[in-house]
């Protein structure tokens, strides 16, 4: 997702990436295993949560640091705006939240100051070979970098890289988006439903029409069950019942939305 993306996620409260339905796994392993991360630390060390969305992670930290009177500074950073609910959480309260925050730069944090860094499901959706350079500025000497990724033949990683196949193959190999404006534009101005019945009769709309159902055509077959193409069905679909009156400088505004 980008940036926006994110920023919406997170407003809608949840605490991880998981949303509202966090796996039983996750209790189970991530949980403890954090736990004992923040416990073995001594007291008053800093710690920062890189790409720590509303503070799932800096939420246990802070825990920790309650029960066991470590009275640790936790700094969380995350390049999207957060709402974190520090209003309702006293765990959450003691955490510094800095938002807007690119893991490439991490701007305004002290240099060397950070005894222990941590990352969950979030640095590696960066760009590694600027924010490992700015991650490691920020450590002390003899600090801790503790980092759950997704590894490269996880699940997560496996369906990402079809999916990105898939929008290569649209976006870059085959001109899905040109075709459907230029059958638009063929389109013309939809006013009635007798307007929708001459277009079969234009040979231009009709020439639009079979090369962008050609288009569709390859992509489906060669993704039966792609599900980036299904979603791009489900959008596209519109243009053609609910919207297919809106004037054509509004249609191709929405193609480029899409694109």
């Amino acid at each position: 997702m980008g940036n926006d993306q994110w920023t919406n996620y997170w407003k809608n409260g949840v605490a991880t990436s998981f949303g509202s339905q966090v796996p039983p796994w996750y209790e189970r392993t991530l949980t403890p295993f954090w736990r004992d991360t923040f416990s073995e630390f001594p007291v008053e060390e800093k710690i920062l949560d890189l790409a720590s969305g509303n503070g799932a992670v800096a939420r246990i930290a802070a825990q920790v640091s309650e029960e066991q009177n470590k009275h640790f500074k936790i700094v969380a950073v995350d390049k999207a705006a957060l709402s974190p609910a520090v209003q309702e959480d006293p765990f959450l309260s003691g955490v510094q939240f800095m938002p807007d925050m690119p893991l490439e730069t991490l701007r305004n944090l002290e240099d060397q100051s950070f005894h222990l860094v941590v990352s969950q499901f979030g640095i590696e959706y960066s760009s590694l070979d600027k924010s490992l350079p700015a991650v490691a500025a920020v450590m002390c000497p003899a600090s801790e970098l503790v980092i759950i990724a997704h590894h490269v033949d996880s699940v997560i990683c496996k369906r990402s890289r079809v999916e990105l196949q898939q929008y290569r193959e649209i976006l870059v190999r085959q001109p899905l988006f040109e075709k459907l404006s230029l059958l638009v534009k063929a389109m013309g101005e939809i006013r009635s439903k007798a307007d929708l019945k001459k277009l079969a009769a234009r040979p231009a709309t009709e020439k639009q029409r079979i090369a962008f159902n050609r288009v569709i055509s390859k992509l489906m077959h060669k993704y039966p069950e792609g599900v980036v193409m299904a979603d791009m069905l489900s959008r596209i679909n519109p243009l053609f019942r609910e919207r297919v009156s809106m004037p054509v400088s509004a249609k191709l505004g929405y193609v480029q939305t899409l694109e």
